[in-house]
């Protein structure tokens, strides 16, 4: 235990740092103070003998087992933080720098310098650091001291330099300094076993300063810039040293402690905080009242032993004890306490600005900070409160209602007799200009007295049956009442009753309070806030889910805000936000939460309760909760306006971690990972809230809320930056997003030139395949011809063997015939006639039966059609012109009959039907197309026909249609203008023209 005390008698914590992030509604107890302590179950390393705040916000912590860093969540090693090792692993002492850096110093001597997690100096505990590294310190220059257990060193050109005695400072003995300071003069101070020295600012020596029997001392520096030195073997408790240059200045004793005093720091109100062996103290400032307050492990503190202090930037005061660390922070709502624990209590404001408590088994208590009893006599708890016209008190109880005036006797009130003996609670009591009260109890339901007599007010006169659970009245003195089975009902100056449920719009369920307001009604349900005013009923929700539920309190301020007490805690909704919900289509307002975090020990009664929320006449508002009372004063609630310092602390993919904020690339085939990110907002971590996006990935930012870790999947290969903001317990958002920029490298098949491979093997594959289509489709169509090949070779042999010959013998018949008659006879010359065209036809016939035998030669098309062109025309007065356009190209074989054929019967019909005096052929051999017209200057075709496609019992103009779709090729047949039919065939290049020889 000596060991351990000498330890925490060299320790001492940096300057305070004041924040204007809140202020304390007043000077609040220490046990009422928000206390958060962390021990090795929640990851504290044991012991913290030292701590230290960056400007990034994170707390760090020195202990035995090494260097922590903390963002009031994740307690982190330091090496885990960028891979880097400190040169020792007990870490006595740590001093924050202006620029992010924190130097360290060692209990088995020596220091480190670091600064974004990258170790930038070391010096190794030997020579001048041969013993324990205790304190630093820094001037406005930038100048470095530090104190070890032998010497005190200053930090000149990146070199230790030792301060001789030749400057006046004196430190002899194994133990000689244990402490420094600079006050806020820029003055260095520094305590020995010698005594303390004291540099001026400007000057080079050290003078000793006139103070007797001091010994083992730490210092600290009040808000006044005055430097104070601890006395921790002499009991003496603190000591004010004199001030260099002041005339007639001498030390001052100040607190004479019982045990020896470690750690001592000042907060910004001047009050002293130390550590002693039994926990943790705070001391009044002198002249203040009251008696120095303690917080022992027996009120939750980590250790019984404190052995660092820090005021954070926050307003937080941070303990490092033998068991762990403890974090005090002032509460934003002020508790009152109570003679005993208390609970269901009941409060009520007095015209003369009292404002009346009454608990459970405690009876009447003045409000105040600390409740004051008051003595009435009554024996039951007080249940329900009201004062009179008269100013009298009305008492609730188990048994009936009192009257009286506080500290004197009160009546018993009760029903008649003829109503039985008094069971239940009252529930509710208010009263009315007229000077009748009603009163709500559990047993009897309803009652209204007045002048003396009692009305029991029955279902059978239009009232609920069961009790209301809250009353009111409002500037018409009519009387309001609230039913928990949801019904709202208004008793008029008549008698009137006016009832409102579900089905009229009261859908907050269960009525739990009622406040009138000038012209309207607040009502607070189970489910929403209910505004009835003369434009009906409108309902009031939170955005965040439960935040407006369970409401049995609720207070309009004089600004226009609304207050609850609900299930969920405290909740404030400003007057702008109910304006605008009351004015528009979306009933839901931002409403700001004080729970448990914000000091409150509990949250509102629930049952059978009288309203839980009023104001006071100072403009405080008070709340009653299950486990006690707490007040609230909305004019010096302040808001934090820092934005939180967000970061990324480490990325993981693949089963590896990357801590640090370095850009980095990832291996190849990485799809999965995941970065934790944090925001340094120590006061109420649990309530900073995050948005994050991934920059290469996401188009908007992605919510997170309060969780600190971010998943992505099936990432592909490419550069991305992860971006997080952060926002803290008011809501004020970071400008700066924390970043990491990582780029995950491609595998060989996720490379460009794969992926144009790829493309390419996918190409040439569906070339391939069009190729052995065309291939498959070509054989096929070999051997179609082939077959029709065959069946035109049967049928030339058939109509050669059967029909032709046949014919030629009756045409040689014909011609003996013709031989025997005389030769200038007229039948003769006729029969020779027709036996001459006979031969003809058997000609043609002939080459037809030739030509079923083999594939017509394409050259003969341009011959074939002006041969049977001109054929045509023979002997009529109708002209026939062919005409070509374009290079001539040779057809397709297969095509050659079809186009023939089509070609043909075109010019049949326009010589037989069209009664033209031209009639035309053109061929046009374009690169897109094969093109073949026929037209003439006739009457044209019938619009019946060109509309069904055919004269009715012809089959010309089908069997063309039907060749053209054989063949894939369009036709189209028109009138032309100026009279006349054109038809046109086109048959796509590919298919029309025979490959080159």
């Amino acid at each position: 235990m000596r060991i351990l005390s000498f330890i925490c008698a060299v320790v001492v914590v940096l300057g305070l740092l004041p924040s204007p992030a809140r202020a304390a509604p007043a000077l609040q107890p220490l046990t009422h103070l928000h206390h958060t302590a962390w021990t090795a179950q929640d990851g504290v390393p044991g012991q913290v003998v030292a701590l230290a705040q960056t400007p990034d916000g994170y707390l760090w912590l020195g202990t035995p087992n090494g260097l922590f860093r903390f963002d009031g969540v994740r307690f982190e090693r330091f090496d885990a933080i960028a891979g880097e090792s400190l040169p020792a692993k007990s870490v006595l002492t740590l001093m924050a720098t202006p620029d992010g850096g924190l130097w360290v110093g060692f209990m088995t001597g020596g220091t480190a310098f670091v600064r974004d997690g990258r170790v930038l100096r070391t010096d190794a505990a030997q020579g001048l650091f041969d013993m324990s590294t205790r304190r630093f310190a820094r001037q406005r220059d930038g100048t470095l001291w530090v104190v070890t257990g032998r010497a005190l060193l200053k930090l000149v050109d990146e070199r230790w330099v030792p301060v001789s005695t030749e400057s006046g400072y004196v430190a002899t003995g194994r133990v000689g300094s244990m402490d420094l300071v600079v006050d806020p003069a820029d003055n260095l101070w520094v305590a020995s076993t010698q005594g303390v020295y004291v540099q001026a600012a400007g000057q080079a020596r050290f003078q000793p300063v006139a103070v007797r029997d001091l010994n083992f001392s730490a210092l600290a520096v009040d808000p006044q810039g005055r430097v104070w030195a601890s006395d921790t073997d002499h009991g003496r408790g603190i000591v004010r040293l004199p001030r260099p240059g002041v005339a007639g200045d001498r030390a001052d004793d100040w607190h004479a402690a019982p045990n020896s005093l470690f750690a001592p720091a000042f907060d910004a109100q001047g009050r002293l905080w130390y550590g002693d062996s039994e926990g943790l103290v705070r001391a009044p400032v002198p002249g203040e009242a009251g008696a120095p307050e303690r917080l022992t492990p027996d009120q939750r503190l980590s250790g019984d032993f404190v052995m660092n202090l820090l005021h954070d930037r926050d307003g937080s005061v941070w303990v490092g004890t033998n068991g762990g660390l403890d974090r005090l922070r002032p509460a934003r709502v002020a508790r009152v306490d109570f003679p005993r624990k208390a609970s269901q209590v009941v409060m009520l404001g007095g015209r003369d600005g009292t404002v009346w408590l009454a608990a459970r088994q405690q009876g009447l208590l003045r409000g105040a900070e600390r409740a004051q009893p008051v003595a009435t006599g009554l024996h039951e708890s007080v249940t329900a409160m009201m004062e009179g016209a008269d100013g009298q008190l009305w008492l609730g109880t188990s048994d009936g209602v009192w009257r009286g005036r506080p500290g004197g006797r009160f009546e018993h009130l009760l029903p008649p007799a003829e109503r039985g003996p008094w069971r239940g609670e009252v529930r509710a009591m208010v009263q009315q200009r007229s000077g009748a009260v009603w009163i709500a109890s559990n047993n009897f339901s309803l009652f209204r007295v007045d002048a003396g007599r009692w009305t029991y007010l029955a279902s059978r006169n239009g009232y609920p049956p069961g009790p209301p659970s809250c009353l009111a009245v409002d500037g018409r003195d009519r009387v309001w009442l609230g039913y928990s089975d949801g019904v709202l009902l208004r008793v008029d100056e008549n008698g009137q009753l006016t009832r409102w449920t579900a089905a009229q719009g009261q859908t907050v369920g269960g009525v739990k309070a009622l406040r009138v307001v000038g012209d309207h009604v607040w009502v607070g349900g189970e489910n929403g806030l209910l505004r009835v005013d003369e434009q009906g009923l409108r309902v009031i929700r939170a955005r965040a889910p439960g935040r407006l539920e369970g409401l049995s309190g609720v207070v309009e301020t004089a600004d226009g805000d609304v207050w609850v007490n609900g299930a969920a805690g405290i909740a404030h909704v400003p007057a702008a936000e109910l304006r605008r919900a009351l004015a528009g289509a979306d009933p839901r307002v931002e409403a700001e939460l004080f729970d448990t975090l914000d000091g409150l020990p509990g949250r509102a009664e629930q049952m059978d309760t009288s309203a839980t929320a009023l104001q006071g006449p100072d403009g405080r508002l008070w709340f009653s909760l299950t486990n006690g009372v707490v007040t609230v004063d909305p004019a010096r609630l302040t808001r934090n306006t820092r934005p939180p310092w967000t970061a990324v602390q480490r990325l993981s993919a693949g089963g590896r971690d990357y801590p640090g904020q370095a850009a980095l690339q990832l291996p190849a085939g990485t799809r999965d990972l995941q970065l934790d990110y944090t925001a340094t907002a120590l006061a109420m971590p649990e309530r900073v809230e995050f948005r994050y996006r991934l920059v290469g990935l996401d188009a908007d930012w992605q919510a997170a809320g309060t969780r600190r870790r971010a998943y992505y999947t099936n990432l592909a290969p490419g550069r991305y930056e992860f971006q997080v903001l952060a926002s803290n317990e008011d809501g004020v958002w970071a400008t700066v997003p924390g970043t990491r920029a990582f780029e995950i490298l491609p595998t060989p098949t996720q490379t460009v030139w794969f992926r144009a491979l790829c493309v390419l093997a996918v190409l040439a594959a569906l070339w391939g395949a069009y190729a052995l289509r065309a291939r498959h489709v070509r054989g096929r169509f070999r051997d179609r011809l082939q077959v029709r090949m065959r069946e035109r070779e049967r049928i030339a042999r058939d109509l050669h063997d059967t029909l032709l010959q046949g014919f030629y013998g009756l045409m040689l018949r014909f011609q003996a015939v013709a031989a025997g008659m005389p030769a200038a006879s007229a039948s003769r010359a006729e029969l020779e006639a027709v036996l001459t065209h006979a031969d003809e036809i058997l000609l043609e016939s002939r080459d037809r039966v030739t030509g079923l035998r083999e594939l017509p030669r394409p050259e003969s098309l341009v011959q074939t059609l002006l041969s049977f062109g001109q054929g045509l025309a023979q002997g009529q007065a109708t002209e026939f012109l062919l005409s070509e356009q374009g290079a001539p190209r040779l057809l397709q074989p297969w095509l050659h009959e079809e186009v023939c054929f089509i070609a043909r019967e075109a010019l049949c019909n326009a010589f037989r039907h069209a009664r033209a005096t031209r009639v035309g052929l053109c061929l046009q051999y374009g690169d897109e197309a094969f093109r073949l017209s026929v037209w003439d200057d006739g009457q044209g075709l019938p619009k019946q026909v060109l509309a069904e496609g055919a004269r009715p019992g012809h089959w010309g103009l089908a069997g063309m249609r039907e060749r053209a779709e054989r063949i894939d090729a369009r036709l189209l047949i028109e009138r032309r203008e100026g009279g006349g039919t054109q038809v046109l065939l086109e048959i796509a290049a590919r298919r029309a023209y025979a490959p080159a020889a």
